[in-house]
């Protein structure tokens, strides 16, 4: 290769690696310290500006402005006996109606500054998804999916792992009839 068409491929590879390190860097930017203190299991946005997240101590904050401010629209207070925990996963099917999950199921039908307790289920529920308006699913601790077909209204077992020391973490529907959950099996986690 003659010095001219090294220098070149040098200027060209040169080019190449600095532009792409330039566009690989992150943009991600901290947009709320409200957020901090606290631990924030899911979140969810209905359209480019409104979305909702949940934590651990039974809050959920919304934002309608793409994320620039986050207001508290809820806080735990008379909780049912049996709930506890905090929420772990939130799921709105549209600008109203909304669910949120703790070891019991909880709906919105205002935008989530409501929230109306639906029934226990016993276990953690990680995360929601509804394929349509009547049709959603509950991924669970102990390897448990719930489903309802009526909005959310009745809630019934529609799958239990022969394995109950796995706790599905997310599930996600690519169509009406195919969804995919994941998790991890808790007698594998180790302290340190």
């Amino acid at each position: 290769m003659d010095k001219f068409k090294m220098k070149t491929l040098f200027i060209c590879l040169t080019y190449i690696i600095s532009t792409s390190a330039v566009f690989s860097q992150s943009s991600w930017l901290w947009k709320n310290p409200m957020l901090s203190g606290n631990d924030w299991y899911d979140f969810q946005f209905t359209d480019s500006y409104t979305g909702y997240t949940i934590s651990d101590n039974f809050s959920i904050l919304k934002t309608t402005d793409t994320g620039e401010k986050w207001d508290l629209i809820h806080t735990k207070s008379d909780l049912p006996s049996g709930v506890s925990g905090a929420f772990r996963a939130v799921f709105f099917i549209n600008s109203l109606t909304g669910f949120a999950g703790s070891n019991a199921i909880f709906k919105s039908t205002d935008g989530g500054l409501n929230w109306t307790y639906i029934t226990s289920l016993g276990v953690i529920v990680r995360s929601l998804y509804f394929t349509d308006q009547f049709t959603g699913y509950a991924a669970c601790d102990k390897g448990k999916i719930f489903s309802t077909t009526d909005g959310g209204i009745n809630w019934s077992l529609q799958y239990s792992a022969a394995d109950t020391t796995a706790d599905l973490n997310k599930i996600v529907f690519v169509s009406a009839d195919t969804g995919f959950a994941v998790g991890k099996k808790t007698d594998c986690v180790q302290n340190y």
